[in-house]
């Protein structure tokens, strides 16, 4: 099974940011701080550089439990190279991950969707591309 995984964030400067990546399998993780989204085609690479894979609706509570220099990525970077989260990102997070119906399956609880065009991260509300 493959899932959608979506990340909204507002970054120190109040810059909204919404992205989305297709197809995602698994979660590559160093235990640590490097976060990697996965597609089938990459899952024996990432084991092979010695990361543990997990299921794709852990991200919220991989990313929480992340050390301070954690950053979200997609595996492959020349098929994705500019899907993720910065290291070091400063600001609030929305995690959520969906299913191949669109049905969301694990998420993190500082976003919710408000409409077509407006998100709440923490206390903001923040029309989808702008800024503060």
């Amino acid at each position: 099974m493959t899932y959608t995984v979506r990340l909204m964030s507002i970054d120190k400067y109040g810059a909204c940011n919404d992205e989305e990546l297709e197809n995602v399998s698994a979660i590559a993780y160093d235990d640590c701080h490097k976060i990697y989204l996965c597609e089938k085609e990459d899952e024996a690479q990432a084991k092979a550089y010695g990361y543990d894979l997990y299921e794709v609706n852990d991200l919220p509570y991989i990313y929480e439990g992340s050390c301070p220099l954690r950053f979200i990525s997609a595996w492959n970077h020349d098929k994705h190279p500019s899907f993720g989260l910065e290291q070091c990102f400063v600001g609030d997070l929305g995690i959520g991950v969906m299913d191949e119906k669109g049905n969301v399956v694990s998420h993190s609880l500082t976003v919710d969707e408000l409409g077509p065009d407006i998100i709440t991260v923490n206390k903001y509300k923040i029309k989808k591309g702008a800024t503060k």
